[in-house]
């Protein structure tokens, strides 16, 4: 067996993944049937012209300029949001944006390698910690979406981690007995603010931690409600995530 340094180059998945992809939509286009006549010709050219558009177009909803050129012969006179819709709804085009989905699935695999070390770092900091039921839901879903490469959604999944966290340490009735109305009254609810009050009144935070906490859910609230692109590096907010949860819920062995 090696020894984990003599592994230097780990196994790139997605190239893997993308090379076999490709390989399987080049069989696959092979299957469709040539165009018999002028007007089926006109039709393969559209599907073709839209093939390197569709993916943005189911994604974003937005036309750009140059495809109602490029679609110029295709239904001459319609509006090229009726021409989309109509080839929208050829099989051909749906298997393409399944290869497309496949191909960007793919590619967010980039830098997987990397991914597992953070996660790695992440575990050791985990064995420290005692998670609620609902923390471990919410991790499990911040920690496949940061290895499967996305971003915005480890921070709102890892601002839940936290939120589900703090709740199990400064429970409802806890509250209550402190005299607390809950925030939102309809509801019965306390919100975060109110249990992060508490933990500044009865603190088992330090400055530090309680400043790391408020910057993962402030990231969390700036992916929601301003960009979803313009938080830090999700491995950063991943892996304060892990090391506040071994301290609001350590493990006893530990605590």
């Amino acid at each position: 067996m090696t020894e984990p340094a003599d592994e230097e180059t780990g196994p790139e998945i997605w190239s893997l993944l993308t090379s076999a992809l490709d390989t399987y939509r080049g069989e696959h286009e092979e299957g469709f049937l040539p165009p018999s006549d002028n007007e089926e010709s006109r039709v393969h050219r559209a599907l073709d012209t839209l093939e390197k558009y569709v993916f943005n177009l189911v994604t974003t909803g937005q036309i750009p300029e140059q495809l109602n050129d490029a679609l110029s012969d295709y239904q001459p006179g319609s509006r090229v949001e009726d021409k989309l819709v109509d080839l929208l709804a050829y099989n051909v085009t749906h298997h393409r944006i399944e290869f497309e989905v496949g191909s960007d699935v793919c590619w967010r695999l980039v830098g997987l390698g990397k991914r597992v070390g953070v996660v790695a770092v992440a575990f050791i900091l985990l064995l420290r910690s005692k998670p609620s039921d609902s923390a471990v839901k919410y991790l499990r879903q911040a920690s496949t979406l940061y290895l499967g490469g996305y971003s915005t959604e480890v921070f709102v999944m890892c601002g839940a981690v936290l939120e589900a966290t703090m709740s199990a340490r400064i429970t409802d009735d806890v509250l209550a007995t402190d005299g607390r109305k809950p925030a939102y009254r309809h509801t019965g609810v306390y919100s975060l603010g109110q249990r992060m009050q508490y933990e500044e009144a009865h603190p088992f935070l330090t400055e530090a931690q309680r400043k790391q906490f408020w910057e993962v859910i402030n990231w969390r609230n700036d992916a929601v409600h301003v960009q979803p692109d313009i938080a830090p590096d999700p491995g950063l907010a991943f892996v304060k995530t892990a090391g506040l949860l071994s301290v609001i819920l350590p493990r006893p062995a530990f605590g």
